[in-house]
């Protein structure tokens, strides 16, 4: 499985591999389980349509509150 939190922004997903992410990971109570939960809240993507990362660039220490997924 891909960590979508490691990829660069405007790297590319499907609304079902985010939401795949998300859902293994708040399962399975993962390192990034605390990630999955704040994310959790991309739920309402659809599965077929494609979402770019973007990450916040006023820090240079990016944090999971920090990422936005953005309807390519």
């Amino acid at each position: 499985m891909k960590n979508i939190l490691s990829y660069q922004c405007g790297s590319v997903f499907t609304g079902k591999e985010i939401k795949e992410w998300i859902a293994y990971h708040l399962k399975n109570k993962t390192s990034h389980t605390r990630q999955a939960n704040y994310l959790k809240r991309f739920f309402s993507l659809k599965d077929d349509k494609l979402y770019s990362l973007c990450k916040d660039d006023y820090s240079s220490c990016a944090s999971y509150k920090q990422f936005m997924f953005i309807n390519k």
